[in-house]
């Protein structure tokens, strides 16, 4: 498992130790790293979290995840995004 750092927050540090504590091989790699990863093959999918979402599955996240997805498409590599009920912002279209 690659980890992200995810920046401004650096959140990837507190899912790097959460795979640790459950014997997950994982990296913990820079945010940009992601696409240099996946040009060369290294990366079967990609997996987001999100800040909040529409009902309509728009997703608002972290600067990077845009770009992130994008590197994704272009190298054929499915995204997945990992949300909360609580996340979903019901009332926006």
């Amino acid at each position: 498992v690659w980890v992200d750092e995810t920046r401004p927050r650096n959140q990837g540090a507190l899912t790097a130790w959460e795979l640790g504590k459950h014997g997950v091989p994982h990296t913990y790699i820079t945010d940009n790293a992601g696409g240099h990863l996946m040009q060369h093959g290294l990366v079967d999918m990609v997996i987001t979290g999100t800040d909040r979402t529409t009902r309509q599955g728009d997703v608002c996240n972290k600067i990077g995840t845009y770009l992130k997805a994008l590197a994704a498409r272009y190298n054929g590599v499915p995204v997945y995004v990992a949300l909360a009920s609580a996340t979903v912002e019901w009332t926006v279209r």
